[in-house]
């Protein structure tokens, strides 16, 4: 049974206070009653409070007197404030989660795996979190922009960082992945729109008719939720731009080939350019896939895959998958058996196609 907000037990109280925190049965009191207590402890007004959290003085008496739930938001900035730990940012959460099973909130999770052998990139992985976790003070959706020619791991980065960022408790209420097909026929924003809405528990019959409605919809049922969004492959700004939610507690990952120029004035973008492995990380990434005992025989044809594949790691893995494929005893390939051209791979008309997107 979902108990009542002001049912959700308070175990996070200062222990020599308990007893002023809950009323005479022993029941736990409100958020708002612990709130004014701790407020009224510290000597501040709720114009001083209202400065304090950037909340509206209106909104925090209304919270204080039970007629408004809080937002987890609104926690965050309480216990920041009060310095009280993460005392109400848990009642928050108690609250959201039981509004939400009451609500039937969906929560989708749909990142793609990720990639088996992963090597290097701590600085881009790190650059991610300082841009999209640690935004606690803006009211901005934070979006990163991975860009780079293709083969350079711009989905695989995305995704690692993703997983990562899940595994340490991000994006609790769910993740999005659209693939939008840059590199070809782009997909239409009107109908990812429709999957997005679709993979939220929004039925086909209820989703809008028009591409500004169905924005509107997405940036209303993401609203107040932790989610994040990875927009792979995409082909332009205008591509993006309707897809993004208004809510600073979402975030979102886009990788493309381009810079995506236009998109930093509308939302704020923060560009990340992806280029090739350092020469150690692809030859650390050569050893993982062929294995130490083919690497070690030829360590010098080690060094010459590297350099044929321009230090990139998709062509890297395929050169690598080759040289298992075949089975040869060693890592001493020669380039021609590799076959690393259009037949293979199509790298050399996908690289001038995006370098000339990148510098115009």
């Amino acid at each position: 049974m979902v108990r009542k907000p002001s049912q959700v037990s308070i175990s996070t109280q200062i222990p020599q206070q308990r007893e002023r925190y809950t009323n005479a049965d022993g029941a736990p009191v409100a958020f708002g009653y612990l709130l004014r207590s701790h407020r009224k402890q510290r000597g501040l007004s709720l114009a001083q409070f209202s400065t304090l959290v950037h909340f509206d003085r209106g909104h925090i008496s209304k919270i204080e007197t039970g007629k408004r739930n809080p937002s987890v938001a609104f926690a965050e900035a309480c216990d920041r404030a009060l310095s009280t730990g993460n005392t109400f940012t848990t009642i928050a959460l108690t609250l959201e989660s039981a509004t939400r099973q009451q609500q039937g909130w969906v929560q989708p999770a749909q990142l793609p795996a990720a990639i088996p052998h992963f090597v290097g990139r701590a600085e881009q992985l790190s650059c991610l979190d300082r841009l999209l976790l640690d935004q606690e003070q803006s009211l901005a959706t934070p979006v990163g922009v991975i860009s780079g020619p293709p083969g350079v791991g711009k989905t695989a980065l995305a995704v690692q960082w993703a997983h990562q960022a899940v595994n340490d408790g991000h994006f609790a209420d769910g993740q999005l992945f659209v693939d939008l097909q840059g590199a070809g026929k782009k997909a239409s924003p009107f109908d990812i729109l429709a999957g997005l809405l679709h993979a939220l528990g929004v039925p086909a019959d209820r989703i809008p008719e028009t591409l500004e409605q169905r924005s509107a919809a997405l940036r209303s049922h993401l609203h107040g939720r932790k989610m994040l969004l990875l927009l792979d492959n995409a082909a332009d700004a205008q591509q993006v731009y309707s897809l993004l939610p208004g809510s600073p507690r979402c975030a979102v990952v886009v990788t493309s080939r381009s810079w995506l120029p236009g998109l930093m004035s509308k939302a704020g973008t923060v560009p990340l350019l992806l280029t090739e492995l350092h020469r150690s990380d692809a030859i650390r990434l050569i050893r993982e896939i062929i294995g130490e005992t083919r690497a070690d025989t030829y360590p010098a044809a080690a060094s010459t895959i590297v350099e044929h594949c321009g230090y990139f790691p998709l062509a890297l893995v395929l050169a690598c998958e080759r040289i298992v494929h075949h089975q040869y005893r060693g890592a001493d390939v020669s380039t021609a058996d590799l076959n690393l051209t259009e037949e293979d791979v199509a790298l050399h008309h996908a690289f001038e196609t995006s370098y000339g997107i990148l510098r115009d």
